[in-house]
């Protein structure tokens, strides 16, 4: 079988975001650097998008109305298990997220994010890295971080 690459298709990546900001965000920087990006402002447009046809990467955010991300994860894991999930959060939200991780989401992103670490998780996500993965590698800061916090 053949993969994307082989087939010369764009890469897919998925938004799942109820903050339209961030899924204009995403999918204007993404889809400048070539991905085929698809955009859903709830947990359940987004796993009938993820359904519907494949997707390399899926962003969610971790608290969405209807539906937490954990059960987006869950979910998304079941139908479309070759998706490297990664789970966005605007909130201190450790135990959820080591959960998702723990659940078989491929990283996190804390919001709000520098873009370079949006393009370093795409890159590792297509290269297979580790999983478990934080935006910043295992939940360290960066010390360029503490001039921003």
């Amino acid at each position: 079988m053949e993969t994307i690459e082989e087939k010369n298709e764009p890469v897919r990546i998925l938004i799942i975001d109820d903050e339209q900001v961030i899924r204009d965000l995403l999918h204007d920087v993404l889809s400048s650097r070539g991905f085929l990006v698809n955009t859903a402002e709830d947990a359940k447009s987004g796993l009938t998008t993820a359904a519907s046809a494949p997707h390399e990467i899926i962003f969610t955010d971790i608290r969405m109305p209807g539906m937490n991300g954990l059960e987006v994860c869950r979910q998304l894991r079941r139908i479309c298990p070759e998706s490297q999930v990664i789970m966005m959060t605007g909130y201190g939200l450790e135990e959820m997220i080591q959960e998702a991780l723990h659940l078989g989401a491929f990283a996190s992103v804390k919001k709000p994010f520098d873009i370079q670490d949006i393009f370093d998780l795409v890159d590792r996500a297509l290269g297979g890295a580790q999983e478990g993965d934080t935006a910043t590698g295992e939940g360290q800061r960066r010390p360029e971080d503490e001039n921003n916090a």
